[in-house]
């Protein structure tokens, strides 16, 4: 073999050792982008469900703290007895204390007996479950058997924005759903 060859298979096996090894390096690092990128939705999807929880602890702790305050069930178990317009300041002034001790940007209730809507400014509205399909979510809710239940929807009272609703199930010392 002369010169000219060996130099010829020299140069030959560099340039095919530095394809190889660029080759594999693209490889690797393909391989590892792909792990970064499924460990990186992994990490990113654990914070968006710790963020989602954190921000949903609170109120719906708060709505079951309500619905076993026994002066709010004591309010609803009297509601016939004092009349709906002492029953509607009072629930105002709950609703609204509640609305302004946890910076919510509202606070409801409704009255099983009654079917009044109550917020913090008073009744809103009264329940009609067969007129309006839209409050169809109230049978939905007292049917389904849960103690409490989240529920994404418009808001009439807010210009239909999409709220989040924490639905609690109010019940007297008996079992009587109240609200």
């Amino acid at each position: 073999m002369n010169k000219k060859n060996i130099t010829r298979i020299a140069f030959a096996i560099v340039i095919l050792s530095f394809v190889l090894s660029t080759f594999v390096s693209l490889w690797s690092l393909r391989l590892m982008a792909q792990r970064n990128l499924q460990e990186l939705s992994k990490s990113l999807a654990s914070r968006i469900y710790e963020s989602i929880s954190n921000e949903l602890t609170e109120p719906i702790t708060v709505s079951g703290s309500m619905a076993h305050d026994s002066l709010l069930i004591q309010a609803l178990t009297d509601e016939d007895k004092v009349g709906i317009e002492k029953t509607e300041k009072l629930m105002a002034e709950y609703l609204s204390g509640m609305k302004d001790a946890f910076n919510y940007e509202a606070a409801f209730l409704v009255s099983d007996s009654s079917m009044c809507y109550y917020s913090y400014g008073g009744i809103n509205k009264q329940i009609d479950l067969e007129k309006n399909d839209r409050d169809q979510w109230y049978t939905r809710f007292v049917s389904s058997g849960k103690d409490y239940d989240l529920v994404v929807d418009r808001d009439e009272l807010s210009q239909n924005q999409w709220t989040i609703f924490v639905n609690t199930r109010i019940v007297d010392s008996t079992g009587r759903l109240l609200g």
